[in-house]
């Protein structure tokens, strides 16, 4: 699902590659499942919790969800594929884009996929028209995981998957999650593509009280924008928001804030043009601590105006591995 578009060929680096640390490196310094062909969409957090800095990804064949965790003296996976080897038997296919955070005592993960057996799944001649849906994962670890909602889409086009003709495209993927208003709601932001049916294209968010209900979908950013990683900023509070999309013909990553309390009002970032990476990538995520909040490059928070830098991640390559590279704060957001 979607893989091509980590493929495009993008000139120029406004961000420099750096390899992840430890010991699992590939010959070109990035991290990847040495058995698998895809490794991309990662959802990386500095976990306060418990003192571990953790990393989700995108990984197959077949798609699932590989987990490893770091430190500044090494890295290590601690499963591969976390989530695939039982995707089966939940139902779902083609499952990858992991967002995860900490609410209400235990981790909760969210991830995209397609119900098994309907023909978006992969190999059918489908692509570009998976109706995705987005699934909900709780843990008490981070690492095994139980599905939530009686195995049942906690964000879905109402249509699905009962009509599959209703309406060409993928759904619903790439969740975006972060706890707000003081720890009392989870909030995930993801794409939408629904060609012929309406609500419309773009970048939506919905909000949940208990990480399984979620209510009040609205449109962030409206037609041909997709993919979004939405981060808070600051020690407290919930604004200013940052996030990365990706936009445009052909696709590029972009940059925004929202300086509150709308997060439906963006400001585009880096001098309204796109953001460009080497190795050449279009997805690009942010790292934070257990609750969505942005981190720097020590792992501190930011407590004024944009400075210093920032990691990002991205994946690039055939096969496909994730790269962690440096990002001047101010020149990508406006807080």
């Amino acid at each position: 699902m979607r893989k091509t578009a980590y493929l495009l060929l993008l000139a120029a680096c406004l961000a420099r590659a750096r390899a992840v640390p430890g010991r699992d490196w590939d010959k070109a310094g990035a991290l990847h499942n040495l058995r698998d062909r895809w490794n991309t969409t990662s959802a990386a957090m500095a976990d306060h919790v418990t003192g571990t800095f953790r990393v989700w990804w995108s990984c197959g064949t077949p798609d699932g969800i590989c987990y490893g965790t770091g430190t500044q003296s090494g890295w290590q996976y601690v499963n591969e594929p976390l989530i695939a080897g039982f995707g089966a038997a939940l139902g779902i296919c083609d499952l990858q884009d992991p967002t995860a955070i900490y609410f209400n005592g235990s981790y909760y993960l969210y991830a995209s996929g397609i119900p098994a057996g309907t023909p978006g799944c992969p190999g059918l001649g489908n692509s570009g028209n998976e109706h995705a849906s987005v699934y909900g994962f709780i843990s008490s670890d981070g690492n095994s995981w139980s599905i939530l909602n009686n195995g049942n889409p906690v964000i879905k086009i109402s249509s699905d998957p009962k009509c599959y003709t209703c309406y060409t495209g993928h759904g619903n993927w790439t969740p975006s999650a972060i706890v707000m208003q003081s720890g009392r709601l989870i909030r995930v932001y993801y794409s939408q593509n629904t060609n012929g049916m309406e609500p419309p294209d773009g970048i939506y968010a919905m909000d949940s009280l208990d990480g399984t209900n979620f209510f009040s979908p609205r449109v962030i950013l409206g037609q041909g924008q997709w993919e979004p990683v939405v981060k808070k900023v600051g020690i407290t509070g919930d604004y200013p928001l940052v996030m990365t999309y990706v936009a445009g013909s052909p696709a590029w990553p972009w940059t925004a804030t929202a300086n509150g309390p709308d997060d439906t009002k963006w400001i585009t970032g880096n001098g309204g043009k796109p953001v460009r990476l080497f190795p050449p990538s279009t997805f690009v995520s942010l790292e934070g601590d257990e609750s969505g909040r942005l981190i720097d490059t020590k792992g501190a928070y930011f407590t004024g105006a944009a400075g210093g830098e920032i990691h990002v991640w991205w994946s690039s390559g055939l096969p496909a591995a994730l790269y962690r590279g440096l990002a001047e704060t101010a020149r990508y957001f406006g807080f």
